[in-house]
């Protein structure tokens, strides 16, 4: 018998991380308890807030307060070779920890496994003990935009550079794991700006081939395809998003029948 019913892997997307939020609300109102979750990057902020026992709107309201230029220091220090990022993003990571009761892995009501990947080996490291709030801004930091996270002497970027879905991770202890994958690979309009051949290219380089070997072992995938036109940031579009994680769910839930044999 496997330790957990279900089990979800929210993988990284940035902003369209908020479609978890209307994938779990989905859940919720199916009656589909989550025992388990694995996150990369945003993914991983929201099964951390979601864990700490904050309710779907209360995470959801405060992404909305989120504003891009009042959550990080910019680096003016970069071209000096220090730093490592344009941006530091001590402001969120303060805000993170008012908003979150949790300081362990240990102190969640659901247990969570994060993963951030070493920038010095190489490979993909799961954290799922001991100090919780480092582990989720590495998970979160995007490279080239905010500076690597040290934590036990190691340095640490976005977990989606390896794999932007963790999924292997869980399918042991798990009876049924779901994997809902918000930043899928679509034909996206990319100008010659700095801005959006970035943002491209970092949706290119993390929806890599071990993202798909990720998805493939899970029992089902909900994909959302319709946040593709959605860029890194923009919480000014969060309800939109939201309800796209919702109604990509309840698709596979409802009419796809999966609800029952969640709930069986």
């Amino acid at each position: 018998m496997r330790k957990y019913k279900v089990g979800l892997a929210l993988s990284g997307g940035s902003v369209k991380g908020l479609a978890h939020l209307g994938a779990i609300k989905a859940f919720e109102e199916n009656g589909i308890e989550i025992n388990v979750m694995s996150g990369v990057s945003a993914g991983s902020l929201i099964a951390a807030l979601y864990a700490d026992g904050n309710s779907v709107e209360q995470i959801l309201a405060f992404f909305k307060k989120a504003k891009f230029f009042d959550m990080v220091d910019f680096n003016f220090n970069i071209f000096k070779g220090k730093g490592g990022g344009l941006t530091a993003v001590r402001p969120f990571k303060e805000k993170l920890k008012n908003m979150m009761r949790s300081r362990t892995f240990e102190d969640l009501n659901i247990p969570i496994v994060v993963s951030a990947t070493d920038l010095i080996e190489g490979h993909t490291t799961y954290f799922s003990s001991g100090e919780l709030i480092e582990p989720l801004i590495a998970s979160s930091s995007v490279p080239l935009l905010f500076n690597p996270v040290k934590i036990d002497g190691k340095l640490y970027i976005d977990g989606g550079i390896m794999s932007n879905i963790a999924a292997t991770v869980l399918r042991d202890d798990c009876e049924y794991l779901v994997g809902i994958h918000v930043n899928p690979i679509c034909r996206q309009e990319v100008t010659t700006g700095i801005a959006s051949v970035s943002n491209r290219v970092f949706d290119l380089v993390i929806n890599g081939s071990s993202t798909e070997s990720e998805k493939a072992v899970c029992d089902m995938i909900i994909n959302t395809e319709k946040a593709c036109k959605y860029g890194m940031f923009g919480t000014d579009k969060a309800d939109e998003i939201f309800k796209i994680g919702y109604e990509a769910a309840m698709e596979m839930l409802v009419n796809q029948g999966w609800a029952k044999k969640l709930k069986s």
